[in-house]
């Protein structure tokens, strides 16, 4: 139950939905792919992790996101009366999440207020786990050099980046439609729904 507990805030993963796995998935990898063919031609020279280096600079925005998180989740957790139309059931096509309940596993359809508090309960925890990511990366990068080989060194760099570079841009994309939702799409009635995106 604990390792249920300490992993929940990483749930919003886990949510079915037929649109969700482009701004979770498809989008940051195509970010990535095209920040690496970019910046790849430039790479002798390039540590990526050094004390000014891309990760370092990102780091400066990324450090900054989880006070907004949790001033967000707290705000959606709180925001309005129970009973009210964030907290009915999203219109088809329903986001739904396996969660553990009375001891068993049961497929639950998400209302907007518990699809937004798992949204931005993920967004902390994948910013805390990124920044700690990163300081354990920077932390590694010089005194490796010194003890593996330079041409391993540089391979286990850049895949490290290539991951640090998906997430990062899945914390973006996501958090921008956090933010639709925050400013625009709770405020409105249910129109006829359409299928592109959850409620």
């Amino acid at each position: 139950m604990l390792f249920y507990q300490l992993l929940r805030p990483f749930a919003y993963i886990f949510i079915h939905h037929p649109v969700k796995r482009k701004v979770d998935w498809y989008l940051p990898l195509a970010l990535t792919a095209i920040t690496i063919a970019l910046i790849a031609p430039f790479r002798e020279g390039m540590n990526v992790w050094a004390t000014f280096g891309v990760v370092a600079t990102a780091q400066g925005l990324v450090q900054a996101l989880p006070g907004f998180y949790i001033a967000a989740l707290a705000a959606v957790a709180t925001f309005g009366q129970r009973g009210s139309s964030l907290d009915s059931i999203i219109p088809a096509p329903t986001p739904t999440i396996q969660t553990r309940f009375a001891g068993a596993w049961i497929e639950m359809k998400l209302s907007r207020r518990r699809f937004l508090c798992l949204l931005f309960a993920y967004l902390t925890a994948v910013s805390i786990v990124l920044s700690l990511f990163a300081t354990y990366g920077q932390a590694i990068a010089g005194p490796a050099r010194a003890v593996v080989a330079s041409l391993v060194v540089d391979v286990l760099s850049w895949v490290m980046f290539g991951f640090y570079l998906l997430f990062l841009f899945q914390m973006v994309a996501v958090t921008l439609w956090g933010l639709y939702y925050l400013s625009d799409r709770m405020l409105q009635p249910d129109p006829f729904e359409s299928s592109d995106s959850p409620g």
